[in-house]
């Protein structure tokens, strides 16, 4: 990869083609792949069930990143670095945990640079409106729950 020179070509999925002998001449004739019954199961695994919630927080976190907003180091960082770490963070924790299904998929749908503009924060200028509007109505919607109810009618040595 040029544009990240950490990213090994070589960590990808061994994709083993097989020939089909398709007698029918109709170019659009689907190959069924194997389907799981009760007496056969699939040895396959795109993503073992325990990596799927790191995941899914590596996601929201490089979702949730943007220039404007400092990093848990209280720096500031422009769109292409948090791109780069972002990506950096992603591969590095597939590689260690030999997730190549699970890397390529992340890197083709998600990560790659024409895609990630379609999702990441850090990707635009300005920070949204409706997700920033979102988080206010969480917050409150919390407060309002689990602390206000509790003291509608304080005591006087609560004031």
């Amino acid at each position: 990869n040029t544009e990240f020179s950490f990213i090994d070509l070589d960590f990808c999925p061994e994709i083993i083609l097989q020939q089909h002998n398709i007698s029918s001449n109709n170019n659009n004739e689907l190959i069924q792949l194997p389907v799981e019954t009760p007496n056969r199961k699939i040895l396959f695994t795109f993503c073992p069930l325990k990596y799927h919630n790191h995941i899914i927080n590596l996601i929201t976190k490089h979702f949730n990143q943007h220039p404007y907003i400092p990093a848990a180091n209280m720096q500031y960082y422009s769109p292409d670095q948090i791109h780069e770490g972002a990506v950096k963070e992603m591969y590095m924790y597939c590689k260690n945990n030999d997730l190549k299904w699970a890397w390529s998929y992340l890197w083709v749908e998600w990560y790659d640079s024409s895609k990630w503009p379609n999702w990441a924060r850090s990707a635009k200028n300005e920070i949204s409106v409706l997700k920033t509007t979102m988080i206010m109505e969480s917050h409150w919607r919390l407060i309002k729950h689990n602390y206000i109810y509790k003291f509608n009618k304080p005591r006087v040595d609560l004031l």
